[in-house]
């Protein structure tokens, strides 16, 4: 577009300021090919000429129009054509076509010129003749034409020009008696008619083919044809002929009504109307009875009898019959006729029944509801012949109507009621025989057309008529045709159609035709079937009324999205493989096929859950794998939910499966475990002051995560408490001096579940005592005893101080004696060391105590592997020689110094009892390794002294100055001060059991 005008920009400026120079190139012949070479504008004009080389190569050449028929070489300005040009489309019939345009010379340097340049377009000839239509045209000329009558012709048409166009018209094969008529006119435009030389004869032919041909001028002309139909048409000019001029025929006088005596026949050469014959028949003055007792049919020319002739034997009857055309004007034929009837003896009655009717004589019309004894006609029998023959009695046949006598004549009446539902005519047959031998009877029929009274309403083939509308129908399109009929007569049965009630914004009726139409639209999902009653309402008197209901069923069409209720699946953990989920729960509005939904899992699904669960097509959602709440605890699943509609309708949702503890963990302890399980109390510590606070973990949810702590074993004492609920250990009362220094506390966390899990672990509680001897003889004094007056105070602290005297001295006397046994016994012991299976690593009594849970083999009583693995609880302590001895299997049992093999305990029973059981033994000297040690299956129970007791712990306890190790419970005194170990529940440690 730009470009378009810059160009006509440079065109006026160049109009306005320089000369414009023409130049004419041609002739161009039409029809060239593409790229044909026109010419040369820069030779045309003469620049190539006017410049130097070097100037004329800088020169540039530019179509300015925006021309599709030719293009120029922008450097030589040769002119070539761009496409196969057609003179017609361009310049249509003009004589002479001239392609203008506008060339632009110019240069880098200053020189411009606008060449104007015409190119003459030649015509060739590239066109046949051609005449309208289908070059087929019928002409119609009528017979008995004058000669040299000529009709005109449609003429050619060529689009070329000159020559090349239409020169002449000729007739191909001349036939008389045609010829061509051409005239050309002044603006060379041709007349052609066709003339016919001879008057025609449509009874010799009534058709002629002739070829008319157009011949244009060309060097090698082209010719078109026209085919003429020449239909010769019929004028009225020949006579109606009869095969006969006089006709006779005889009939008897027994021949009944509707008899054919005979058919007159007549012929005409013309042709429609010209020779369209009707017959008639006329009776001259004196046969005028002829005229009651025969007929002629105008259209077949069949005589017929159309009353008895027993009246009439012997005579004959004289007519003139006519046969004439329905030419204009018509033409005329006629012939003689006569007709005798014969007598052939004895004669049946005359009948001759006059009914009350002015138009048809054997017609009768009644009104349904007339009365009985209604006079309908009379009726006459005459009898000629003489004597009994002559007398005549008349009956009727039908049992609705009778005749009565009245002398000379019969009167005809109804007999009953009728019913023109039933039967809308009657032919009521009357019959008169006479008295002769043998008698001779006639009869008579005539017809009675029972007229019909408006008695019956309106009716409807069915009273409840079922029609189907898809919904989303159109508004004011039919739905349905309703119309009713009447028993009555159809003048009676013009109905008005209306609705009941009238005011109806669903429904409208055409009160004339009965089309219902919709006046809303339908939605099958809010209303599945409508009721209408229809009325038809007759317009006679009195006005009656039928009824009918039309049940309309809204279809449905898939037009609702399925929609999924279910937002939530819960399911519990575990339940292995193809566990079912749940079922989800979808609805669609629709009914039928587009409400039958299918589920899947959507495509985009994340891989990880399409591998988790499978949803089934029913909605039923598989577990593919054992669902575990402590690796995942929600999915989300992107559903499909698909209708099976055409086409059908998809609704994605996210469901979220929740997976559901079971309580499948045991809870863990965070503190106290393996690492770390004991803690070390002044033993002042205050009393219900918190010392710790044991932690646990359960991986499980809800109930099955909330834990309970409580104490198992090693609080016999009751020196402590537990909260639990948070955990939280307590001193629950303060510490006395005979309380040990070591506890070791078995401590259970158990879970809240239906049936739960628990896990024990063991804390050691140390409580240090340095410095603590006269502060528990203060405290005693201070605060264990009442307030009392200083006398009373002053003489009960005298007393304790004698009773602590003495037990210091019992204590130091019993020290002295154990220490003395413990001499006798490393030196004499020696010897029995070596012949141990197994020895305790060297040093392991010089170590503090350590305590571990170490898990076990259970073994039954007797040495027998079985049961539950358990724990055992192991430590070394300083200064304990225990002999285990006695084994199951009969083997002698080793004294470990420094080591002491707890026995396993192991849960059973519903009431969360522990029980003991005889367990393998580990030595452990305080590194990571544990050392293999005697095996326990060398432990006897009958050995075992504390086998009655669920459980037990060993306390290391440091004595006080005046503490005999002999005798921790005699309170006998000794002079020296050492740890030792007891059975925290203060029973020590059977001598027997010493190494």
């Amino acid at each position: 577009m730009q470009n378009i005008l810059r160009q006509s920009l440079l065109l006026s400026i160049f109009k306005c300021c320089n000369k414009e120079q023409q130049v004419t190139l041609g002739p161009l012949k039409e029809e060239e090919a593409s790229n044909y070479y026109v010419g040369n504008i820069a030779s045309a004009t003469g620049i190539s000429r006017e410049l130097s080389n070097t100037e004329f190569r800088k020169l540039q050449f530019e179509i300015m129009d925006d021309t599709q028929l030719f293009s120029i070489n922008v450097n030589s300005g040769a002119l070539f054509t761009k496409q196969v040009i057609d003179r017609e489309e361009i310049c249509g019939d003009r004589p002479e076509c001239i392609k203008e345009f506008d060339v632009t010379v110019r240069s880098n340097s200053k020189f411009y010129r606008m060449v104007e340049v015409r190119v003459n377009i030649t015509d060739v000839n590239d066109n046949r003749p051609k005449f309208p239509g289908e070059g087929e045209i019928i002409v119609d000329i009528p017979e008995n034409n004058v000669p040299g009558l000529t009709k005109p012709l449609p003429v050619a048409s060529d689009p070329d020009i000159g020559q090349n166009s239409v020169q002449e018209y000729f007739l191909l094969q001349p036939r008389e008696p045609f010829s061509l008529n051409v005239e050309r006119r002044l603006d060379n435009r041709f007349q052609v008619s066709l003339m016919v030389n001879a008057a025609l004869d449509r009874e010799e032919r009534e058709l002629y083919t002739l070829r008319v041909a157009a011949r244009d001028g060309g060097p090698q002309p082209f010719t078109g044809t026209l085919t003429v139909h020449v239909n010769v048409t019929d004028k009225n000019d020949n006579d109606p002929i009869f095969t006969h001029q006089q006709y006779a025929f005889t009939v008897e006088e027994t021949y009944g009504t509707g008899r054919v005596v005979s058919k007159l026949t007549a012929t005409d050469k013309d042709t429609g109307r010209n020779a369209d014959i009707r017959y008639s028949m006329i009776f001259s003055k004196m046969d005028e009875r002829g005229r009651d007792l025969f007929a002629i049919d105008q259209f077949t020319g069949e005589i017929t009898i159309i009353s008895p002739l027993q009246y009439d034997a012997g005579k004959t009857f004289h007519a003139v019959v006519e046969a004439q055309d329905r030419g204009d004007p018509p033409r005329m034929a006629e012939a003689e006729m006569t007709i005798t009837v014969i007598n052939v003896g004895n004669n049946a009655p005359v009948m001759d029944v006059k009914l009350q009717t002015t138009k048809f004589s054997q017609i009768v019309s009644i009104p349904e509801d007339s009365s009985n004894k209604t006079y309908i006609g009379k009726l006459r029998a005459i009898d000629n012949d003489p004597g009994l023959a002559g007398q005549v009695q008349c009956r009727s046949l039908h049992p609705n109507f009778t005749v009565e006598y009245f002398g000379d004549y019969y009167g005809i009446f109804m007999n009953g009621s009728l019913d023109r539902e039933q039967q809308d005519s009657i032919d009521v047959t009357l019959t008169c025989t006479d008295a002769g031998t043998p008698p001779m009877s006639s009869t008579v029929i005539f017809k009675v057309l029972v007229l019909d009274v408006n008695d019956n309403a309106p009716r409807f083939d069915q009273s409840i008529y079922s029609v189907d509308v898809v919904e989303e129908n159109i508004v004011g399109k039919q739905i349905f045709k309703i119309s009713a009929h009447d028993p009555d007569d159809h003048m009676h049965n013009i109905f008005t159609y209306s609705l009941f009630p009238k005011e109806n914004r669903v429904f409208s009726i055409d009160e004339h035709t009965g089309i219902i139409k919709a006046r809303t639209t339908f939605d099958h999902e809010v209303e599945k079937r409508l009721n209408v009653i229809v009325l038809a309402t007759d317009t006679n008197k009195p006005t009656l009324v039928g009824t009918a209901t039309v049940v309309v069923n809204i279809l449905d069409i898939n037009d609702n999205y399925p929609e999924l209720i279910t937002k939530e699946l819960r399911v519990a953990e575990g339940g292995g493989r193809l566990k079912l989920v749940g079922r989800l729960r979808a609805v669609d509005k629709d009914s039928g096929r587009n409400s039958h939904l299918v589920f899947s899992l959507h495509p985009s699904v994340d891989p990880l859950v399409s591998q988790m669960f499978r949803v089934d097509n029913d909605g039923k959602v598989v577990a593919l794998q054992e669902l575990d709440r402590e690796t995942t605890e929600k999915y989300d699943l992107k559903i499909e939910v698909r209708d099976s509609g055409e086409p059908p309708k998809i609704h994605l949702a996210t469901v979220t499966v929740i997976v559901e503890d079971i309580n499948d963990n045991e809870p863990v302890f965070l503190f106290p475990n393996q690492r770390d399980q004991s803690i070390t109390i002044p033993w002042s510590t205050p009393t219900n002051k918190e010392l710790v606070k044991m932690n646990a973990t359960d991986e499980d949810a809800g109930e099955n995560r909330t834990l309970t702590y409580l104490i198992y074993s090693g609080n016999n004492a009751k020196l402590f408490s537990l909260d639990a609920n948070t955990g939280s250990l307590y001193l629950r009362r303060k510490v006395y001096p005979d309380d040990p220094e070591l506890y070791k506390l078995m401590i259970a966390a158990r879970d809240g579940g239906v049936q739960p899990q628990e896990s024990v672990t063991f804390l050691d509680v140390v409580v240090d005592v340095t410095n603590a001897s006269a502060a528990w003889l203060e405290s005693d004094f201070e605060f264990d005893f009442p307030p009392l007056d200083d006398e009373i105070r002053k003489a009960k602290q005298e007393r304790y101080i004698l009773i602590a005297g003495i037990v210091a001295g019992v204590t130091l006397l019993f020290a002295i004696i154990i220490v003395v046994i413990i001499i006798l016994i490393r030196n004499g012991g020696a010897s029995s060391r070596r012949r141990r299976q197994h020895q305790a690593p060297a040093g392991l009594g010089d170590k503090p105590p350590q305590w571990h849970v170490v898990k076990m083999s259970v073994q039954e009583e007797g040495g027998k592997n079985g049961g539950e693995a358990g724990k055992v609880v192991a430590w070394r302590g300083s200064d304990v020689d225990i002999d285990l001895k006695g084994g199951g299997d009969g083997t002698a049992g080793g004294s470990d110094r420094g080591s002491y093999c707890q026995p396993d305990v192991t849960k059973t029973g519903n009431d969360g009892t522990l029980k003991k059981t005889v367990a393998s033994s580990h030595w452990h000297d305080g590194k990571d390794d544990p050392l293999q040690g005697q095996s326990s299956s060398n432990i006897g129970i009958g050995l075992d002294p504390y086998r009655k007791q669920d459980f037990y712990t060993f306390c290391k306890v440091r004595n006080g100055p005046h503490d005999d190790v002999n005798s921790v419970t005699s309170g006998e005194t000794a002079t020296r001060q050492r740890d030792v170990w007891r059975d925290c529940d203060q029973r020590q440690w059977p001598r027997g059991q010493r190494g």
